[in-house]
């Protein structure tokens, strides 16, 4: 069984879900409705909380096999969830996925600061991919 994966940091990156997952997979621009993205403290990575009003958007992967989605889980640690919710796509259809979102005990190492991809990708891709590269 498959399933699709709703990934709004460094995963969204093709590269970085690539050294995680060894794997490429079909990917969709997409928007997760009623959450809001925040760069982590003291790391350069963001993660998400249920917020009202806000929405994130990121890349949708398809058809995640479960030994991929173990590996995910495992890069993803201690600090997050993995939740099931609905997102959208850029022509309108509506997709449950799987995200990972910031446990409630550990909101606190969330800053207040958005987090910037194109931030992340001209300063600390470079030196994230190798670090990634260093765990395998």
């Amino acid at each position: 069984m498959t399933v699709h994966m709703f990934t709004y940091g460094t995963l969204e990156i093709e590269q970085v879900m690539r050294a995680v997952t060894r794997k490429r997979f079909a990917a969709r621009p997409a928007r997760l409705e009623g959450y809001a993205r925040f760069l982590m403290v003291g790391q350069h990575y963001p993660g998400i909380v249920a917020k009202r009003g806000h929405s994130t958007t990121g890349t949708l992967y398809l058809d995640i096999d479960q030994t991929t989605l173990g590996r995910i889980d495992r890069f993803e640690g201690r600090d997050y969830r993995r939740r099931p919710v609905m997102v959208y796509t850029e022509d309108g259809e509506r997709l449950r996925a799987w995200t990972y979102v910031i446990q409630q005990h550990r909101r606190r190492l969330l800053s207040p600061q958005p987090w910037d991809r194109e931030r992340f990708v001209r300063k600390h891709l470079g030196a994230f991919l190798t670090s990634l590269k260093q765990q395998h």
